[in-house]
C-alpha cells in the first residue's frame, strides 16, 4: 500500500508542478505606467475603470491576469524634462524585468517618455488619456500609419476635451459671457489642450466667444492673472488649464491647492475640464469620464491579450462624457442655473469639496 502511494506521489508531483507552471505562464501580465502619483484624481479613476472592465470581460485578477504599476509622479515631484526622462528610463527598466504581455500608459508624460521609446518594440502598448494629438507624437517618432490602421505595436484612446461644448454650456448658464481667459502652464498636457482649443476655434470661426490666453510659469503668475481678471469687466469667465505650478520660494503647488485658492479668490466662473474639478469647486463643464475612459482602453487591451494585433485596432477618441455642475460655486458667485440645464446634468454637486466650509446660502 505504501509503495503504491509513493508511486502515485512520484507520478502526481511533477504533474502538479507542471500544471502550476502552466497556470503561471498563462496568466496575463498588464503593466500600467502612470504619469501621476498613486492617488491622482486623473490616473486613479482610469486605472480603476480599466481593472473593472477587465473583470467584466472575464479576466480574473490573480488567476487570469495580474497588474504591475509604475507611478512616474511627474505632476508633483519629477517635473523637469530631465527628471521625467529619468523616470521614463526607470519605468522601461521595470517593464523589461516584468516582461508583460501588454503595457498601458496613462497621460502625456508617460506617452512621451515610455511609449515613444518603446515604439515598434516587442511590447504591445495601449495608451489612455493623452491630450496631445497622436499626430504630434508621430512627428517625433514613427508610431502609426493612421488612426484607423495604426500598423505597429501601439493603439489607444485619446482624452476628448469637450471645450466647445463646455463654453456653450457656460453661455447657457450665463448668456452675457463673451470672453474667456485661458490660463495654461508649460506642461505637455497644457500645451496639448491649447492645441486642441486652437484647432476647435479654427474649425468654428462663427463661435460667439473670444479667447484670451496667459501662460503661467509659477503659482504667483497664476494668482496674478486671476486677480487681474477679477478687475476686468471684459472678461466673464476663466478656464484654468494647469496641473501644477512652481512656487517662487521653492516647493510646488499641485492641483488641489490651485483649485482651493481659485474658488476662494476668483470672482469669475470657471470651466472644469474634468468632473472632479467641478466636484472640487469649479462651476461647470462638459467633462471627461475617467472611469469610462479607462474601461474603453481596457477593451482594446483585452482584444490584444486575446490574440489581436494592436496595429489592426483603431485609435479612438474617448466616447463617454458627463455634464457637471457645482451649485455651491454658483451660489457663491450669485448665479442661478436654469432648471433645464440642471435636468440635463449627469453630476450635480451641492458642496465644493476643496472649500468645505462654504455652504449654500452662506
Amino acid at each position: 500500500m505504501k509503495r503504491a502511494l509513493i508511486c502515485i506521489l512520484v507520478i502526481m508531483i511533477p504533474l502538479i508542478f507542471t500544471m502550476t507552471l502552466d497556470a503561471q505562464q498563462s496568466k496575463k501580465k498588464v503593466f500600467i505606467v502612470h504619469s501621476y502619483d498613486p492617488e491622482n484624481v486623473c490616473g486613479r479613476p482610469q486605472d480603476m475603470g480599466a481593472v473593472a472592465m477587465f473583470k467584466k470581460l472575464g479576466f480574473r485578477e490573480g488567476q487570469d491576469i495580474e497588474f504591475h504599476r509604475f507611478y512616474m509622479d511627474t505632476k508633483r515631484k519629477y517635473i523637469t524634462p530631465e527628471a521625467m526622462r529619468m523616470r521614463g528610463h526607470e519605468a522601461i527598466s521595470a517593464i523589461r524585468i516584468v516582461q508583460p504581455d501588454i503595457v498601458m500608459v496613462l497621460d502625456d508624460n508617460a506617452a512621451k517618455y515610455v511609449m515613444l521609446p518603446l515604439a515598434k518594440s516587442e511590447y504591445p502598448i495601449v495608451f489612455s488619456g493623452m491630450n496631445r494629438p497622436i499626430e504630434e507624437y508621430d512627428k517625433e517618432v514613427d508610431v502609426m500609419i493612421s488612426r484607423t490602421h495604426p500598423g505597429y505595436n501601439i493603439t489607444g484612446v485619446l482624452e476628448t476635451v469637450h471645450l466647445i461644448a463646455s463654453f456653450k454650456l457656460l453661455k447657457e448658464i450665463k448668456p452675457n459671457v463673451k470672453k474667456i481667459l485661458v490660463i495654461t502652464d508649460t506642461t505637455p498636457t497644457g500645451k496639448g489642450v491649447c492645441a486642441i482649443l486652437n484647432s476647435h476655434m479654427q474649425k468654428n470661426p462663427e463661435f460667439p466667444l473670444e479667447i484670451e490666453t496667459r501662460i503661467a510659469k509659477t503659482f504667483a503668475d497664476y494668482k496674478k492673472y486671476v486677480r487681474e481678471a477679477n478687475m476686468r469687466d471684459d472678461l466673464h469667465a476663466i478656464f484654468p488649464n494647469v496641473s501644477g505650478l512652481n512656487k517662487n520660494h521653492g516647493g510646488r503647488a499641485v492641483l488641489p491647492e490651485i483649485i482651493t485658492w481659485t474658488v476662494k479668490n476668483s470672482k469669475k466662473p470657471e470651466i472644469g475640464m474634468t468632473y472632479f474639478l467641478v466636484e472640487f469647486g469649479f462651476l461647470c463643464g462638459v467633462t471627461v469620464d475617467f472611469p469610462a475612459l479607462g474601461g474603453q482602453t481596457a477593451v482594446k487591451a483585452a482584444r490584444i491579450l486575446s490574440g489581436e494585433d494592436p496595429g489592426h485596432i483603431p485609435i479612438e477618441d474617448a466616447i463617454r462624457f458627463a455634464i457637471a455642475l457645482n451649485l455651491a460655486r454658483a451660489d457663491q458667485l450669485n448665479m442661478k442655473i436654469p432648471f433645464r440645464i440642471l435636468g440635463a446634468a449627469d453630476r450635480v454637486y451641492k458642496t465644493m469639496k476643496l472649500y468645505p466650509s462654504y455652504r449654500i446660502g452662506k
